[in-house]
């Protein structure tokens, strides 16, 4: 198992010093707007996603942005390119934020988008296909957008790496991954380039057990996995974690939420689990079976996802 709890930055200087720890609270939304910055040397501009489109970023993330922009690499002209700035490990996998650049005189429309985490010494650690928002994402012609992308542990290729050094390729048509592409030949599938990942369900219920920290008092449930069937119902896989030194029953009239990357409601249902016992300071794997009626959007948008319960 990989298990790196704490930042990490792409090819990170031996002395450069970390940033503060990001919490994940106070979302705000940053709009493209005619006050982007602008590179004066390449005069390439950082944009932001506009709207409610993944990702949603947090002010100081934007101000990080705003600061690791103006020392970006010189780019070439006539490519797009990927470059990771930080990597971090959450309960559910590695988030990493990342720059996408496009110096062609065009812009760029990106609806889907592989991307492979790369070690120190080139092994792909994680490969995962991005959805890039509801309706796609549009890079502008000279221009440099962030992104958040997350490996969730299913995504994980092996179980071990070197990330004293790490970096993001996209994944092409034919197998290879590149940095940097004049043509966007992007493998698109997912039927390749995913077969080699390793992780079973109890294998990510393990790690999560072991990248939680304790948080005394706390019941709450943790999505793992999402998936619409054919007949309309949705599956949604999470981890029933119990944070008091006892057990506890759980209760007959439990509400979940499902909400999507929009942050808009997918399924609302309640459920019984008045038979579900929960040992203290302990996780247990539970499937919970959304019914087509309970569904209240209809082309969600599964890249990322959260569950709430009431």
């Amino acid at each position: 198992m990989i298990s790196f709890l704490k930042k990490w930055r792409s090819a990170k200087p031996e002395n450069e010093s970390e940033q503060p720890v990001i919490q994940e609270e106070k979302l705000v939304e940053e709009e493209v707007s005619s006050e982007s910055d602008v590179d004066p040397e390449t005069s390439m501009q950082l944009v932001f996603p506009m709207g409610k489109v993944n990702p949603i970023f947090l002010p100081d993330e934007v101000y990080v942005f705003r600061f690791a922009f103006s020392e970006l690499p010189e780019l070439e002209t006539g490519v797009f390119a990927i470059d990771g700035y930080k990597l971090e490990q959450t309960m559910l996998g590695f988030s990493v934020l990342a720059f996408l650049r496009n110096s062609m005189d065009e812009p760029i429309k990106l609806e889907k988008l592989p991307v492979v985490l790369k070690d120190a010494v080139g092994t792909v650690i994680a490969s995962n296909l991005f959805t890039m928002g509801e309706e796609g994402t549009e890079i502008p012609a000279q221009s440099c957008m962030p992104w958040r992308f997350k490996f969730p542990y299913d995504s994980f290729a092996v179980s071990t790496g070197d990330l004293a050094s790490w970096h993001l390729e996209f994944h092409m048509e034919g197998g290879k991954t590149h940095a940097r592409v004049q043509e966007l030949d992007f493998d698109t599938t997912g039927q390749t380039w995913g077969e080699q990942h390793i992780k079973t369900e109890e294998q990510i219920l393990s790690d999560i057990r072991q990248a939680l920290v304790q948080t005394e008092g706390l019941v709450h449930a943790i999505g793992v996995s999402v998936n619409m069937k054919d007949n309309g119902d949705i599956e949604v896989v999470v981890a029933l974690r119990n944070g008091r030194d006892e057990a506890i029953m759980l209760e007959a009239d439990t509400v979940f939420t499902v909400y999507d990357a929009m942050g808009e409601v997918v399924a609302s249902h309640s459920f019984d689990l008045s038979s579900v016992e929960l040992s203290a300071f302990s996780a247990i794997p539970y499937t919970l079976l959304f019914p087509q009626a309970s569904l209240q959007k209809q082309s969600p948008d599964f890249n990322e996802w959260s569950i709430t319960q009431e």
